[in-house]
């Protein structure tokens, strides 16, 4: 991952088309990137605006959207909690 200034990132991944766009502000930030996503032995180029909100010191929630063509595909939103003290 890389810093661009003024809350701005970029980063890559194998799984990833390019690069991702990041942007942070306050206690979020979004990820916009296409994914490819292997369905049924094809794989499918995706699209996710995937955003991230620390809730407090150990607790992030995640909601991700994807979408194809622009149609909305589905969405999905986790929650990560850190161990211990």
């Amino acid at each position: 991952m890389h810093h661009h200034g003024k809350g701005r990132y970029t980063g890559r991944a194998d799984d990833v088309l390019g690069e991702a766009a990041g942007q942070a502000s306050g206690n979020a930030f979004r990820w916009g990137y296409t994914l490819a996503l292997p369905v049924d032995g094809r794989v499918w180029h995706v699209q996710f605006d995937d955003w991230m909100y620390l809730m407090d010191e150990r607790v992030m929630l995640n909601r991700a959207r994807m979408s194809k063509w622009g149609i909305y595909l589905g969405e999905v939103t986790l929650s990560f909690a850190r161990r211990g003290s």
